[in-house]
């Protein structure tokens, strides 16, 4: 078979399964893999296909007569459109395009609004799964559809001053004042606090696992990059988006050629350095994909897994605490606080933490030192892990603990259907920095599905 038949062959495949594939805006988690891998990323940027082009003419140019080779030059264009498909959580060669925050002037609010979600680790590739020993992990898929959706409704339902379904009748009548007072901001975002994964290295291939490109689908940068959550998102990252399967099948194994094809790094902190580029409010970021922003009046540090100096599992640098530090210090005067996924409590100081062995370890003793000196503005710590329901809020040593929950506290060894998880009373924890009198104040909102109608109960923590 010469070239130019096979070349043919080829593309009338690669044709096929682009148009197969090609994304359709119905914005659900029903989307098949691609089309939600697609909206993961932004748009194609169809910019950066000439420079596709002109390389495909210079590598013709240098084996014979372009005009013999134009099948060729298609080929090479589509099979970077099959590249950019199959492995969408790098995506290769540059081609996608992803937008820019939309410029909000936050000098003269009031209230800084935001919530806090835990742990997601969504493995969303199980729904495409017929194994049975996979139907309990679908229960995290249907927990984080009813949370994008609770948050989107409220967010919906108060920028629109509807208050129909949210019932306020359990506060105090100070909080009801405050609270109506306050949903008079607009929401600013969610805080997720990190295992935003299963497995860190479930970046996507042709064998369908993509739970980085679900996750980004399901919580984007920014809504108009056509994820399915309507405000914008601010993640930390967890230990398990650490966690990488070991390679022990040789040099021919999938996971060798997603390393030589997708690049090194950690695709987790791949995505964050990438989010930090466009991502809104953000004041400061480093290299390991730590940053922070300004809520108005409010400086909020997010400082992935947790504030020492070695990540929770592989020991590896973060930079964490470097960076909590030289960011405190441009910031000293401002009320402040920090994301991160784990914090440990400590029995009488800093500098001695006991873990569940009982054996004493001393990761936290540099960051007490840190936090000694900007305690006194600090509102707390927002964090996960614990995968509990409901939010656990207490003070350790003077800084403030806020334990949230999220998606992955619904893991259970019962499967659970769309249905039943629908029926569960979950919480999302609102928070709302007051300016003038520089406190933090935390509502508790319960959400409840009824005949697909949902409703907001709303107390105080």
């Amino acid at each position: 078979m010469n070239r130019t038949i096979l070349s043919t062959i080829i593309i009338l495949i690669e044709i096929l399964f682009i148009v197969l594939f090609l994304p359709t805006n119905t914005k659900s988690f029903n989307d098949t893999y691609i089309q939600q891998i697609l909206f993961a990323h932004g748009s194609i940027n169809f910019l950066k296909l000439p420079i596709l082009l002109i390389s495909a003419l210079l590598i013709n140019f240098g084996i014979s007569n372009i005009k013999k080779n134009v099948i060729f030059i298609i080929f090479f264009i589509l099979l970077s459109f099959s590249l950019f498909l199959l492995l969408p959580s790098h995506c290769p060669i540059g081609l996608c395009y992803y937008t820019n925050p939309i410029n909000t002037d936050l000098s003269n609010i009031k209230y800084s609004n935001f919530f806090g979600l835990g742990d997601i680790q969504n493995l969303h590739h199980v729904r495409q799964s017929t194994d049975p020993t996979h139907l309990k992990w679908h229960n995290r898929v249907y927990a984080t559809e009813l949370y994008i959706e609770s948050i989107n409704k409220f967010t919906e339902k108060i920028k629109n001053k509807d208050l129909t379904n949210i019932n306020i009748e359990s506060l105090s009548e100070e909080n009801k004042i405050l609270f109506l007072n306050i949903i008079k901001e607009n929401i600013l975002g969610v805080i997720s606090v990190g295992d935003c994964t299963q497995l860190g290295n479930n970046i996507g291939s042709i064998t369908g696992k993509n739970d980085v490109g679900a996750y980004e689908y399901a919580f984007n940068n920014n809504p108009t990059d056509n994820g399915l959550l309507n405000i914008p998102s601010f993640e930390v990252l967890g230990n398990h988006d650490y966690d990488i399967l070991k390679d022990t099948g040789g040099l021919l194994t999938l996971s060798f050629l997603k390393k030589l094809l997708l690049f090194e790094g950690n695709p987790l902190v791949n995505m964050q350095l990438r989010r930090n580029k466009k991502r809104q409010f953000i004041t400061n970021k480093d290299k390991y994909g730590n940053y922070a922003l300004d809520f108005g009046d409010l400086h909020i540090i997010f400082i992935n897994v947790w504030p020492s100096r070695e990540r929770l599992l592989n020991g590896d640098s973060t930079g964490s605490l470097e960076f909590l530090e030289n960011d405190l210090k441009q910031n000293k005067n401002k009320s402040w606080m920090f994301a991160t996924h784990y914090m440990p409590t400590v029995k009488s100081s800093f500098d001695e933490l006991i873990n569940k062995n009982d054996k004493p370890m001393k990761y936290l003793e540099e960051f007490g030192k840190i936090y000694e000196k900007y305690k006194d503005n600090c509102l707390g710590v927002i964090y996960g892990h614990n995968h509990v329901r409901q939010m656990r809020s207490f003070n350790n040593l003077g800084l403030q603990h806020y334990n949230v929950p999220g998606p992955a506290s619904y893991l259970s060894k019962i499967a659970e259907t769309r249905e039943s998880i629908n029926r569960i009373n979950i919480e999302i924890p609102l928070f709302s920095f007051l300016k003038k009198e520089k406190i933090l104040k935390k509502f508790k909102i319960n959400i409840i599905k009824n005949k697909n109608i949902l409703k907001f109960n709303i107390t105080s923590y």
